[in-house]
């Protein structure tokens, strides 16, 4: 995962031996908590929780060449529907 420019961009599948797996508490700019799972290298679960007054607002998800925006209003975690960052 990277973040720049006002994107939260999802990398490509990891290696094969971490196929499945998932992750919880990686920071994206400009304060947002993400967590997400995978299994057999494809996106299963992804939510975003603002951790921070400037997290607040409208914030695009990429992953390849599919997008999604998703509004953090408060500190509570918000599920972003994968089937749309998938195509």
């Amino acid at each position: 995962m990277q973040s720049h420019r006002g994107e939260i961009e999802l990398l490509p599948a990891p290696a094969p031996i971490l196929s499945t797996g998932s992750v919880r508490g990686l920071r994206a700019r400009p304060g947002i908590e993400v967590d997400m799972a995978w299994e057999n290298g494809t996106l299963t679960a992804l939510s975003l929780r603002a951790v921070g007054p400037g997290a607040v607002g409208m914030h695009r998800v990429r992953c390849g060449e599919h997008s999604v925006e998703v509004e953090l209003t408060d500190q509570r975690a918000v599920r972003v529907e994968v089937a749309a960052l998938r195509g």
